[in-house]
């Protein structure tokens, strides 16, 4: 078995109520499930349970992890300080060429986000 881990990183930002989604694929010729995810703001995110952000990553089409910036969430981000996003399903397996898809949601009139979300996978066992 490969011992290894596969970073993905995916630019995601918008302003006030903008979305934004990133599609990669399974980078190996193995299959691979979720090992972690977490994201990192450029100038940091203020926590409002009106106006957020949310942050998910999704496996071939299954969701994985999932947070938003709410005060009963993510809370407020600091710049540039890597915030880890639980991982709610590490069991589902992406095969090779598989869809890695991390998206960004806003609700109510959004927040304005700049940074990335780092999702790291690893060969399933």
């Amino acid at each position: 078995m490969i011992n290894a881990l596969f970073p993905l990183v995916a630019p995601i930002a918008g302003a006030g109520g903008s979305a934004d989604a990133y599609v990669l694929a399974n980078p190996s010729d193995i299959s691979l499930s979720l090992d972690s995810v977490s994201y990192i703001d450029d100038a940091g995110v203020t926590a409002s349970d009106s106006n957020y952000a949310t942050i998910s990553v999704e496996l071939d089409g299954v969701a994985v992890a999932s947070s938003s910036t709410t005060t009963s969430d993510l809370g407020t981000i600091a710049a540039n300080t890597p915030i880890a996003i639980p991982v709610a399903n590490g069991n589902i397996v992406v095969a090779p060429g598989g869809k890695v898809e991390i998206k960004l949601a806003k609700a109510g009139s959004g927040v304005t986000t700049a940074g990335r979300c780092v999702v790291v996978l690893k060969p399933h066992a």
